[in-house]
């Protein structure tokens, strides 16, 4: 990574780092409770505009094209990175998703022993069923599922790698 992508990388951590505390604050402290309206809404103001700049750092990181390794480090970026990460085996999740312990890995094509009637009726009884790449879902209760993101997902720029 070139120093002046390492700077932009680490200002986008940093300011993370600091958008995520402010947020604790305005959700969580009786402090924020007990402020003046006025205040609380120039800090709600200006979580807003700290939003708004690390979407436009992650925008930039995601310009860069930089590799899955060179993104270690990078707290949160865009849905094409994170694609990448997943590609290359790593767990990818969203900060904005309230389950805890939820995460989304790749799949590659491969193919698996017909195990139901219709699957040894059309393939035949001891036939291996050939599926496409896909991505999953590992949920909250534990089960995975075949997952498709939506347009939110697609557009968030709070992907993080998780490993």
């Amino acid at each position: 990574m070139k120093p002046h992508q390492q700077r932009v990388v680490d200002e986008k951590s940093d300011l993370d780092e600091k958008l995520t505390k402010l947020g604790e604050f305005i959700e969580s402290s009786p402090i924020f409770a007990g402020l003046p309206s006025d205040e609380k809404e120039r800090l709600v103001r200006q979580k807003s505009c700290m939003g708004e700049y690390s979407e436009i750092l992650a925008e930039r990181i995601a310009a860069f094209g930089l590799s899955v390794d060179e993104l270690n480090g990078v707290r949160h970026f865009t849905f094409g990175p994170a694609i990448e990460a997943a590609k290359s085996g790593k767990r990818i999740a969203r900060d904005g998703w309230n389950g805890k312990g939820m995460f989304v890995y790749y799949v590659p094509a491969n193919s698996y022993p017909a195990q139901t009637g219709v699957a040894k009726a059309h393939f035949g009884e001891n036939a291996m069923v050939p599926y496409n790449a896909y991505l999953a879902l590992k949920g909250v209760d534990g089960t995975v599922n075949t997952w498709v993101p939506s347009v939110n997902d697609a557009l968030a720029t709070d992907w993080q790698v998780l490993d």
